[in-house]
């Protein structure tokens, strides 16, 4: 289900915390992080266990409620930037 104008509450989350962090945002920009697949590496670097808001538990923190983070719409909004 759609939330705030991204796929789901999950991608909007990563998202969140990631581009309204300074000291994150700015070792994504060091990165030049662009794929899905850099920005997944990405943020399984800095948050390993999950963003602050995601509940610990599990195997996975970035699937909640059988949906994932779409990776591709983010690298698909830093692309834009």
């Amino acid at each position: 289900m759609a939330y705030q104008g991204w796929k789901n509450w999950e991608t909007w989350n990563v998202a969140l915390w990631c581009d309204n962090d300074y000291g994150i945002y700015q070792e994504r920009l060091k990165r030049k992080v662009q794929t899905a697949e850099e920005v997944e590496r990405f943020v399984m670097d800095v948050f390993p266990n999950g963003t602050p808001d995601m509940a610990l538990g599990g195997t996975n923190p970035y699937k909640r409620d059988a949906v994932d983070v779409d990776w591709q719409e983010i690298a698909d909004h830093w692309a834009e930037e």
